[in-house]
């Protein structure tokens, strides 16, 4: 979980941990109460994979929970549904994978991410990440769910 702002033309990272074994409801809860702490939040990007746990938070916010069928009709409408959804699911597809590893790298080497030394678990992820073929190696990465979270996190400074 990571979150973070724009502030003085930086990504500053307000909040990063790991979480294992909690439950959809107390995680659904802890978020929205995050973002009531850190209103207003633009986007909320999320694990694509979390089907029941994305429809649980679509409700919590008021968003449409049967969200597939809403991503479809603004296709088929020609129309951009990131624009129009606060909660975004993101399935890490191997493109999707690199393309979020890709742009964390290039906002870190840019120095537009403002990391705080409290946030040791992002920071060690950061220092072991190994890149293979321009995916996180799981395998070799402490604490790479953080890290996951951070390049989630990082879409949003992703200007068109």
């Amino acid at each position: 979980m990571v979150v973070s702002d724009l502030r003085e033309g930086h990504c500053c990272i307000l909040l990063a941990e790991e979480f294992t074994h909690k439950t959809s409801e107390r995680m659904t809860d802890y978020v929205y109460s995050l973002m009531q702490k850190y209103a207003p939040i633009s986007k909320v990007y999320v694990d694509g994979s979390q089907i029941s746990w994305i429809k649980s938070l679509k409700a919590y916010v008021g968003e449409e929970v049967d969200y597939h069928e809403d991503i479809e009709r603004y296709k088929a409408s020609h129309c951009d549904y990131t624009l129009n959804m606060q909660v975004l699911p993101i399935l890490f597809t191997p493109n999707e994978k690199r393309s979020m590893l890709s742009w964390t790298k290039q906002m870190l080497e840019d120095g537009f991410l403002a990391i705080d030394k409290r946030f040791t678990k992002l920071l060690t992820a950061l220092h072991t990440c190994v890149d293979t073929e321009g995916i996180i190696d799981k395998k070799t990465t402490s604490h790479d769910d953080i890290l996951d979270g951070m390049c989630l996190n990082c879409k949003e400074y992703q200007f068109r």
